[in-house]
């Protein structure tokens, strides 16, 4: 018998490392699964943009929708978890308004001191202004709260698309529908600013009549 023949064949075999390393595929071949994103080169810590990847990929994942549908279904949960901050600030703005005639003199007399440089009196002018906030149930911070957090939230869908769309994403160039059917170039009639921009501008002479 030869020495050849006496040698075991050589079984080639595959680590778990080199299974699960994705960076060698070509991007489209990743598997859309929870970190899919990241694997993409995606990673922004624990950021805002890192929550709203985190939100925008399990929707995807799970829902299984198009790119376009798991946007807006961000979009609507992002509303849902700020719908009682908004209201909260609603409710804040309509106790400003009803005390203002009460507090709006203080204040200009406040101010008057303050010109003056008479502390004591803007000490009393503000404590004053104080005592009737809280019986009137007025917190300053309920005004900011709704859209500090929306800025927080659009700030990060901001940057985490744009980068998607760079890169682009898998999915995005088709992901789309009606005029906007490649979600990674910009709106190419300008149809989403210019809404965007009549909404902002109402919610605005709303909330700031």
């Amino acid at each position: 018998m030869s020495s050849a023949a006496a040698q075991p064949p050589v079984i080639e075999t595959s680590s778990l490392d080199s299974a699960t390393d994705f960076s060698s595929w070509p991007i489209s071949d990743i598997p859309e699964s929870i970190g899919y994103l990241k694997s993409l080169g995606l990673d922004y810590g624990n950021g805002p943009t890192a929550v709203m990847e985190w939100l925008l990929e399990h929707i995807h994942v799970y829902a299984g929708t198009p790119w376009w549908v798991s946007i807006t279904l961000t979009a609507i949960v992002v509303r849902i978890v700020l719908f009682r901050p908004y209201v909260a600030a609603a409710e804040n703005g309509a106790r400003m308004q009803a005390i203002l005639p009460i507090t709006k003199p203080i204040s200009d007399k406040m101010t008057e001191a303050f010109r003056n440089k008479d502390n004591d009196a803007v000490q009393q002018l503000r404590t004053e202004l104080s005592r009737i906030n809280a019986r009137a149930g007025v917190k300053y911070y309920k005004s900011f709260a709704g859209p500090l957090l929306q800025g927080v939230a659009g700030f990060g869908t901001f940057f985490l698309l744009k980068a998607m769309s760079k890169l682009p994403v898998p999915g995005l160039e088709t992901g789309g529908m009606l005029w906007f059917t490649n979600l990674a170039i910009p709106d190419p009639y300008f149809i989403f600013p210019f809404a965007t921009a009549t909404v902002l501008h109402w919610v605005l002479r709303v909330s700031f009549p």
